[in-house]
């Protein structure tokens, strides 16, 4: 790399490469450092603690929506599951009713062949 690329600073990111829906990264431009003192390593350093500080924000800022969606999915699913069994417990329901009914039928009108006979 040449001199040049240095001083440009880093290239920006392209919108493919960003999570999506993840807020635009800030790109900051890298500074030389004056190496006769120590003092611009040490607001280098906190600098770089800062911008470390903020990363770890960001991703915690993630894993916490990661976390409430899929504790919303997972309830979602829940949901759905209950509903689904409920769903079926009453078609079981309708069904028993259904069978009852038929034999109820049948045993009355066995019983009505069984005096006419009589």
């Amino acid at each position: 790399m040449s001199h040049t690329e240095h001083a440009a600073g880093p290239a920006p990111v392209s919108a493919g490469a960003r999570l999506q829906g993840a807020p635009p990264l800030s790109v900051q431009t890298v500074t030389p450092l004056d190496l006769s003192s120590g003092a611009p390593l040490q607001a280098s350093a906190s600098h770089h603690a800062a911008g470390h500080a903020e990363a770890v924000d960001v991703w915690r800022h993630y894993a916490e929506a990661l976390q409430r969606d899929l504790l919303l999915a997972h309830t979602e699913l829940l949901f759905e599951r209950y509903l689904r069994q409920q769903h079926r417990q009453h078609i079981r329901r309708q069904y028993q009713e259904q069978v009852n009914r038929m034999t109820q039928d049948v045993e009355r009108s066995r019983l009505v062949r069984f005096e006419r006979r009589l």
